[in-house]
């Protein structure tokens, strides 16, 4: 009698998702199980493997329940700056790192006024790191973006021809699209050419985000840029890097709050 309970309460959840689906026209993606959602489809050695593959499989837009909370995955560069150049993509989703562990706190977590004084704040310290030194037009440029002010909204909205309710958690799923060989052919060949246009200068394509896009775009890219530069020009003015023999560059990467490269092993030899 138990299973049978569990049977009917699972169907009825099941109609009741495809009663909302129909009714509100949401993102297509996998029906998820009762309280647990999709969660034992997420590798959660590689979560954004298993994301890459959901986004794949149902298109540029789809969807599935973390848990109890409906997620909308964007997996296409147009749609990815549309969204987040919205005000109704800035807040954060309740999730236990930004609300549990960070208690909304920080850059990072905070939403409304109190993230508005904290990138503020971070922006002053970033004009001591050397913003300040910029041409003045470009650094005005800079605070504009970094001093932005947004509204704290969770209201219903759309993506596309899509209907995205409120309270719902929407991910840009960047590695599947800077892995996604209809924008990068050959991915994961080392090609520097790609961000070099035919007369010698840098070339910014489209389905590049290296620090995310819009509103809570990453507000340290300019620091983050000059200290790549610094650093990187200074060891290969010094040293020819190489790996050591009989020994691959392992390129898969680690995932914890983000995905980081793992330790390597690497010859550096002093140029003449």
């Amino acid at each position: 009698m138990f299973t049978l309970y569990i049977l009917l309460f699972v169907s009825f959840i099941i109609l009741v998702v495809y009663v909302t689906r129909r009714k509100k026209r949401l993102p297509p993606g996998p029906i998820g199980l009762p309280i647990i959602g999709n969660l034992l489809s997420i590798d959660p050695k590689a979560p954004h493997e298993s994301m890459a593959q959901l986004a794949w499989k149902y298109g540029h837009i789809s969807s599935l329940w973390m848990g109890s909370i409906f997620t909308v995955i964007l997996s296409d560069p147009k749609l990815v700056r549309q969204a987040y150049a919205k005000d109704t993509f800035t807040d954060r989703a309740r999730l236990y790192l930004t609300h549990g562990i960070m208690k909304g706190q920080g850059i990072i977590a905070a939403e409304g006024e109190l993230w508005r004084e904290h990138r503020k704040f971070v922006a002053g310290c970033l004009k001591n790191f050397g913003m300040a030194r910029f041409a003045s037009p470009r650094r005005n440029k800079l605070e504009e973006r970094i001093l932005i002010a947004v509204e704290e909204t969770l209201v219903d909205t759309q993506i596309k021809d899509y209907d995205i309710p409120k309270g719902t958690m929407v991910l840009s799923v960047l590695w599947a699209i800077h892995l996604n060989p209809l924008y990068w052919p050959d991915p994961n060949a080392f090609k520097p050419a790609r961000f070099i246009s035919e007369d010698g200068s840098l070339k910014k394509p489209d389905a590049f985000f290296p620090f995310q896009c819009g509103k809570r775009m990453c507000i340290g890219d300019e620091l983050a840029r000059m200290m790549l530069f610094l650093f990187s020009a200074r060891i290969l003015q010094k040293f020819s890097l190489s790996a050591p023999l009989d020994h691959t560059i392992d390129l898969e990467g680690q995932c914890g709050i983000t995905l980081v490269p793992k330790s390597q092993r690497i010859v550096f030899k002093k140029r003449r």
